[in-house]
């Protein structure tokens, strides 16, 4: 069995796509999870709950990084800080947007892999080929292409 190269790239790229849409679909639940344990204390408290990131990974066992980067640090620190609602949100949708961007990636890597083939079996059969030069000089297509 061989591999096709060519589309394995393609492949790859949509592999991305369906993982991204995944992550986002996981981000999005916890995103509308998190929104209604945040809405169902606030009916009973009458106050918004502040529930940071710094929180979150702590309640999972995780610490924030840390760096000996100032500015580094100082970024992640400051998300750190950032409501957990907000940044479920954005993970959420920053990964459908990339999966948008990845499936029309792929979508016409497809394509492009397609027309190559298929002007290099033109080309091996001795079919002559018509370019946009051609098209710009005023050449006649030749008949195989009308």
């Amino acid at each position: 069995m061989t591999i096709d190269w060519d589309r394995a790239g393609c492949t790859f790229v949509a592999g991305l796509a369906v993982a991204s849409l995944l992550l986002s679909l996981f981000f999005g639940v916890c995103w509308i999870g998190r929104l209604g344990i945040d809405i169902a204390s606030w009916a009973k408290t009458g106050e918004w709950p502040s529930y940071i990131v710094l929180s979150l990974l702590d309640d999972v066992g995780l610490a924030l990084p840390h760096t000996d980067l100032m500015g580094v640090q100082k970024i992640i620190t400051w998300v750190g800080e950032q409501a957990a609602l907000r940044l479920f949100f954005v993970l959420a949708v920053g990964l459908y947007a990339s999966f948008f961007l990845l499936g029309a990636a792929s979508a016409s890597c497809f394509d492009e892999v397609e027309r190559v083939r298929a002007r290099e079996e033109r080309r091996l059969a001795g079919e002559e080929d018509y370019t946009f030069e051609d098209f710009m000089a005023g050449k006649e297509p030749p008949e195989n292409i009308r």
